[in-house]
């Protein structure tokens, strides 16, 4: 039903509909032993993906009331997402030994699972998730590469939401460094979160890297978080506050703030001779340096006009 709609223009809302029911029903038959082994894994990863895509084609339709919404009684989205939980409770239970189990298929739909949860900013969901597979790690090795980065990339997300630094590094570079190089949109994708990781860390990024993936907020920003320099950081913060409130990682860009201080208290060490015991005065005297930088870094910004090309 979904390739009709793609081919002959079907209504969307009743080809979800179809695909809906066909998953729902082929879950329930997955438990049956004419279907014993992993074969049918793959199977099912399709079925979920297309589903959760054909969802969000579906919600739209739903909102817009363009077509008669009489097949679907409520949100594609909501409805997909119970399916995908169904498909995981049904597979999670399967009793087969590793490696040769339908239980594979658990971990297929938790990355389809989290996907949808993470883009309706409701990532907490995806905990249980998270934790059964922590405790599935036999099958979880089993698991071709890109399953594995993908699962490490929300993860990884799912840590660095809960502070949890340390882990959300280790995963996010997991995705990172075994990603295929044809996949760089994705790779920059994580690279947005695992930058200010690597900050936080004490490793900043060289602007060849940020280029490369575009990520020209963070070039100033790493630049006066190393040089201890807190009125431009909070400059930076300030200039590009929209992107990083929309992906989710102010928060953790304000820790970074600690970093900043701690390299500004390491400039007036050196500036005061490597001398243990530190007066106030030289640390005063820093911070109004970098006030009056700031200062005329925005008044030379507010008299500059651009030239005419």
């Amino acid at each position: 039903m979904y390739m009709l709609h793609k081919q002959e223009k079907t209504s969307v809302l009743k080809a979800f509909n179809h695909l809906n029911n066909a998953v729902r029903n082929y879950s329930k038959f997955y438990q049956s032993q004419v279907l014993a082994g992993s074969w049918s894994v793959e199977l099912i990863d399709f079925l979920c993906g297309t589903l959760k895509d054909l969802a969000y084609l579906a919600e739209k339709a739903y909102k817009s009331n363009k077509e008669e919404v009489k097949e679907v009684t409520d949100s594609p989205i909501k409805i997909t997402k119970v399916t995908l939980e169904q498909v995981f409770n049904k597979s999670q239970i399967i009793k087969e030994s590793f490696p040769n189990s339908r239980k594979l298929a658990a971990f297929y739909v938790i990355i389809h699972i989290c996907q949808m949860y993470f883009q309706a900013n409701k990532f907490r969901i995806c905990e249980r998730f998270i934790h059964w597979v922590e405790k599935m790690q036999d099958g979880f090795e089993l698991l071709p590469e890109h399953v594995k980065v993908s699962y490490y990339y929300y993860e990884g997300l799912l840590c660095l939401f809960q502070h949890n630094y340390m882990r959300a590094l280790k995963c996010l570079s997991y995705s990172v460094d075994n990603c295929k190089k044809e996949k760089s949109e994705f790779q920059s994708r994580v690279m947005r979160y695992l930058v200010p990781l690597n900050i936080l860390m004490g490793d900043f990024p060289e602007d060849k890297l940020l280029e490369a993936h575009k990520l020209h907020e963070y070039k100033e920003l790493s630049k006066a978080c190393k040089a201890g320099n807190l009125q431009k950081f909070e400059q930076e913060i300030g200039k590009h506050e929209e992107i990083f409130l929309k992906c989710g990682i102010y928060l953790v860009l304000e820790k970074l703030k600690n970093v900043a201080f701690r390299n500004l208290i390491m400039r007036v060490y050196e500036a005061n001779e490597g001398k243990h015991i530190l007066k106030l005065d030289f640390i005063t005297e820093e911070f109004n340096k970098d006030r009056e930088d700031s200062k005329g870094e925005e008044e030379d910004e507010e008299f500059t006009v651009p030239a005419v090309e």
